[in-house]
């Protein structure tokens, strides 16, 4: 018994020095780091130390997903960075980013699979107020930050960050078994993060903002007596999103920098001018597509990708060269499909897919008995794949930390809650 208290002391002090990090995540990517780096060494130390392990469950098989499918994707970007001699040094991010999801993956299944965390509807609570604090720490940081350059990483990575947040969020407010602090906790958490990415103005990540809106009206419709006023309600709140839109778009400042996305299309079709962050978007997409299908198996390489941004205009008209001048100032295509496929084909491609299919995987296999967990993990899968359409994340440690620290936190959560119990009829 007099070991057996330490132990559980020493517990809490890092449970509680996790949740003082996450709660803080928001405001710095170092933080972040130390989080990752925290829960990897110590369920290192309990995995190494305890034996034997308990049986396996359900829930363990669910994180093996998650860590067998990061690690094949790091295997395969070892692969395509060795065929084109660019293991060391490296050109791009992808094993560095491969190798922080995998240590994180790693952690998650220990979490899950060692220390066994009791069923604690005050645990999984706490966690919901840390993260509804890390969204009003990003809220007060996108009000503060006069240029989106001043936020603490990227602005699309620490947008898409504070969009893995906001949907782990949603998911508990939507969750009707749920105390009713909680799941207002947890609202709140999910307006303040929804307002962060606003004030980011990185678009590509808005489309979070109507997931957690949808996620929202289809829980009210499943438990409302009155279904035709919810269906009103869902009007309106399109009715809302369009109005507000609209006047976005309209207000001389251009807050959502959404008036500047139709321009610059508009340029390019016109001008051919590539020379705003859309237009060098499209000319990237479409160079990026060209390439592949020269070279769909292995891709043209890292090197050869930046010699072809670097050069492109050059060596034709000055006219065609003036016109790309800023995408010559990027690394990267903007769109994390294609620059793998460019990098290195659909070896590379296949390893930034495999850990989308895990998510969709774990999604689907959360769902009988941790419905709330599958929504999460849904929400994950749908940041991960939409705002990389627009983006590469993953060159942003911060992402990269974010997203596994995301995912690890949908599976201690479902310890926590434990499985769902339907009420008796």
């Amino acid at each position: 018994m007099s070991g057996t208290l330490p132990r559980f002391r020493s517990a809490q002090a890092a449970a509680g020095v996790a949740l003082v990090l996450l709660a803080l995540s928001s405001l710095n990517s170092k933080i972040a780091g130390t989080l990752w780096g925290l829960a990897f060494i110590v369920t290192a130390i309990i995995a190494a130390r305890q034996r034997p392990w308990p049986i396996s469950d359900a829930l363990d098989q669910i994180a093996r997903v998650w860590l067998v499918a990061t690690a094949l994707g790091l295997i395969l970007w070892i692969v395509s960075a060795a065929i084109w001699n660019e293991l060391y040094p490296q050109y791009s991010s992808e094993i560095n980013a491969g190798i922080r999801l995998v240590t994180g993956a790693l952690a998650a299944y220990w979490l899950t699979r060692v220390v066994r965390f009791r069923r604690s509807a005050t645990g999984s609570h706490a966690i919901t107020v840390a993260l509804s604090i890390a969204s009003l720490v990003a809220l007060v940081v996108a009000q503060l930050a006069h240029e989106r350059e001043q936020l603490p990483s990227h602005a699309i990575a620490w947008a898409a960050a504070m969009g893995l947040i906001i949907v782990l969020l949603v998911a508990r407010a939507a969750d009707s078994t749920q105390s009713a602090r909680s799941r207002a906790v947890a609202a709140l958490g999910v307006l303040c993060g929804a307002i962060a990415i606003l004030g980011s103005q990185s678009r590509g990540v808005y489309p979070v903002i109507v997931w957690c809106v949808a996620v929202l009206l289809v829980s009210w419709y499943r438990r409302s007596a009155s279904r035709a006023h919810v269906l009103i309600a869902s009007a309106f709140s399109g009715l809302a999103i369009v109005i507000g839109l609209a006047i976005a778009i309209a207000h001389p400042s251009d807050p959502l920098r959404l008036r500047e996305a139709i321009t610059s299309v508009q340029q390019v079709r016109d001008t051919q001018q590539y020379n705003t962050p859309t237009g060098a978007r499209l000319y990237l997409f479409t160079l990026a597509w060209r390439t592949f299908k020269e070279s769909p198996w292995i891709g043209v390489g890292a090197q050869n990708r930046l010699a072809l941004i670097k050069e492109s205009g050059l060596g034709e008209s000055e006219a065609k060269a003036a016109a790309l001048w800023h995408v010559r100032d990027l690394g990267h295509v903007h769109n994390a499909y294609l620059h793998h496929g460019m990098d290195g084909g659909v070896i590379s491609l296949l390893g930034f897919l495999l850990p989308l299919g895990a998510l969709a995987m774990m999604a689907i296999r959360l769902r009988p008995h941790y419905p709330a967990s599958a929504l999460q993990m849904w929400g994950i899968l749908f940041v991960h794949a939409v705002s990389n359409l627009t983006s590469v994340n993953l060159a942003h440690n911060y992402y990269a930390l974010m997203l596994v620290i995301s995912v690890a936190l949908v599976l201690v959560q479902a310890r926590l809650a434990g499985p769902f119990e339907p009420s008796p009829r």
